[in-house]
């Protein structure tokens, strides 16, 4: 065996038998700098006017073994899939109304589409809940939506039904950088998201 192929090898076993790793930062190089980005997005908005306001937290996921993928880096030899990660989704919903409200969240989607998944939307979850005044707040950890490796925004579209009416709105959730996370979500944060702070 030569001896390049025989390194090539050594390196592959050492990949394979390593623990995977996930990618959980992005960092761009434009005008302004270098930029570095977290594993987390968040976005939202009112999903019923004034009533009912929901923020989507994603988690970007993406597991590669480790040594393997900076080879294949290194050898510009990364395939299509690169370019696909999936994205764990975790809904907050919050009645500000100070009534009662029962709402079923019914499906979530990347709105944007991914060329992987046109229809890339999560509807197999138990969305419905009972938002009373004394309970006002709920969690749904909703499941894994395909998204954008390299991507900073998620284009979301919600769908929920609630006193006998359809509601579909579309957030944009932004990818974190350490220093917005430190902003909105540290021990003296202040969440971008009006409802949250009154």
């Amino acid at each position: 065996m030569n001896k390049p192929l025989a390194i090539l090898l050594l390196f592959f076993l050492v990949a394979t038998a390593g623990c995977s790793m996930s990618m959980t930062t992005l960092v761009e190089t434009g005008p302004d700098g270098r930029k570095v980005y977290t594993k987390y997005y968040d976005g939202g908005g009112y999903l019923i006017e004034e009533d009912v306001a929901v923020i989507a937290v994603v988690e970007h996921i993406k597991e590669n073994i480790a040594v393997l993928y900076d080879i294949q880096r290194a050898l510009a030899m990364l395939g299509p899939g690169d370019l696909d990660a999936q994205g764990l989704v975790t809904l907050l919903v919050s009645n500000v109304s100070g009534e009662d409200y029962k709402v079923d969240i019914t499906s979530i989607s990347n709105a944007g589409g991914h060329r992987n998944a046109p229809e890339n939307t999560l509807s197999n979850f138990n969305g419905q809940l009972d938002l009373t005044a004394e309970k006002p707040k709920a969690s749904i950890v909703v499941g894994k939506l395909l998204i954008d490796n390299y991507g900073t925004t998620i284009n979301l579209t919600i769908a929920a039904k609630a006193s006998g009416k359809t509601y579909t709105k579309q957030f944009n959730a932004q990818r974190r950088t350490p220093e917005e996370l430190e902003q909105f979500f540290g021990p003296n944060g202040k969440l971008p998201y009006p409802w949250v702070n009154k």
